[in-house]
């Protein structure tokens, strides 16, 4: 059992002193904690995870360029979730930290997944003058790779041992000017997407190959059929997809236009291709502004103004999965490029039920909070009220999500219930660390205690 915390004008030991009384302690703390109710199996709970995305601001002046971030269900958007000076062109995500490269920019970034501990040269001269920058990143068990021109770089997972042109990926046949935009690894090889100049006849080659770790057998797998670049490749356990535009557009309402691309899958050696797995998926018609990420419950592709995701099958489509419009994209609209997925943590659903005795009553459940391991999970509350409660005039006045400092209960987000019993709601994403629910009572005239019910999702453990 979690011994009480002290210290911190929040204590715990101060709140279980006036969380049990006799109505009519006025300010006092009133609230018993009624029960608690596992609905999910520990570890078989849905999965719970973050999506990432590097945008594009179409309008630099108002400087918003960075990486935005969602649960893993597309709610809790925060578009300003890490900003960045420069538009980010490249990123990928490896435990609790994640790596990006800015345009114009020759290094790579790494930061925690909380924003802190940016380290703007983490790797430096990842491209040099006669390369292009850097176009895609991935992150091995061993190290780090990056686009870059012609060439795959590598570097040791601490930054070291950095080597711009590992591989050169051109054919040697081939005296075909060619880039690569994407690369990806697993645990036998590097795969990348070349995109050959099409203005040189006969160079109109655009394909995916892949070698192995110690760069031997260089070799195309899939030369899709359908017209148009790849610009993104990704890995799922069994499978190898890409993104391809065709230079398609579909109409909108309102006279607008979208850009269509393909997605494709074939089995890791190449084999069973299909060209168009997903078909006509909303993507930004160009290869710096491309992403494509894979995981246990789908596919994921940046989307004009929003993250795409489909069912690993193909099915499911939704080029708005992640919707990261809003009142500020007015001024500063904005475009996914880069997509990265943090891996998955269990979680539990719980119901937590309470009661107060007067106004201004305060209620904290679980009392001695709750702890997570989880690098990244989503925290998910939402308060539901009994018919009495209402009728008699009683409101919830706020809800608060905190998290233990080791001296302190520090809120990190909090919501206003509306009026006539409405419920208030939260849903944010937070890393390791003991985490709890704070409760304040609004107006109140009943003569009984007045129950509320949180209804709970957290990552486990």
């Amino acid at each position: 059992m979690r011994r009480h915390r002290s210290g911190g004008e929040e204590s715990v030991a101060r709140e279980a002193m006036g969380r049990i009384g006799p109505r009519g302690m006025g300010r006092r703390l009133m609230l018993c904690l009624v029960g608690s109710v596992i609905v999910l199996a520990a570890g078989a709970g849905a999965a719970q995870a973050s999506v990432y995305w590097a945008h594009i601001n179409l309008n630099d002046f108002f400087g918003a360029a960075g990486v935005g971030r969602a649960a893993h269900d597309g709610s809790a958007v925060n578009n300003r979730f890490l900003p960045t000076s420069q538009p980010v062109v490249a990123m990928t995500i490896r435990g609790t930290q994640i790596y990006f490269a800015t345009r114009g920019s020759r290094n790579i970034t790494r930061a925690n997944l909380d924003g802190s501990g940016v380290n703007t040269t983490f790797i430096v001269n990842a491209t040099d003058g006669s390369m292009d920058g850097v176009a895609s990143i991935a992150v091995g068990q061993s190290n780090i790779y990056w686009a870059n021109g012609r060439y795959v770089g590598r570097a040791n997972l601490d930054g070291t041992n950095v080597d711009p042109r590992w591989l050169d990926v051109r054919p040697s046949w081939s005296v075909c000017p060619l880039t690569v935009t994407s690369v990806a690894v697993n645990t036998t090889h590097v795969y990348f997407a070349r995109h050959f100049d099409d203005t040189v006849a006969p160079c109109s080659l655009h394909d995916v190959g892949r070698a192995g770790l110690d760069r031997s057998d260089v070799r195309s797998v899939v030369q899709p059929s359908e017209a148009g670049s790849i610009a993104a490749v990704a890995l799922g356990p069994s499978h190898l997809y890409w993104l391809r535009f065709n230079g398609g557009r579909i109409s909108l309402s309102g006279g607008l236009v979208q850009d269509i691309g393909y997605i494709g899958r074939a089995n890791l050696d190449g084999s069973a291709a299909n060209g168009r797995f997903i078909t006509d998926v909303a993507a930004p018609n160009s290869a710096d502004s491309a992403g494509l990420a894979v995981d246990s419950t789908g596919v994921y592709w940046a989307s004009d103004f929003g993250v795409g995701k489909a069912n690993l099958d193909g099915s499911g489509k939704n080029d708005r999965f992640v919707n990261v419009s809003g009142l500020l994209n007015l001024v500063t609209p904005m475009i996914p490029r880069a997509i990265a997925l943090t891996p998955n943590c269990p979680s539990i659903d719980q119901t937590l039920t309470g009661y107060f005795y007067s106004y201004g009553a305060e209620g904290y459940s679980p009392g001695n909070g709750y702890d997570t391991t989880c690098p990244d999970g989503l925290h998910r509350a939402r308060i539901t009220y009994p018919t009495n409660y209402i009728t008699e005039g009683g409101q919830v006045n706020s809800l608060h999500f905190q998290r233990w400092t080791g001296s302190y209960w520090q809120t990190l987000a909090f919501s206003l219930a509306p009026l006539f019993g409405a419920p208030a709601e939260i849903s944010y994403i937070a890393g390791k660390g003991t985490y709890r629910w704070r409760v304040v009572a609004g107006s109140y005239r009943s003569y009984q205690p007045a129950t509320y019910t949180i209804l709970l999702r957290r990552p486990f453990p």
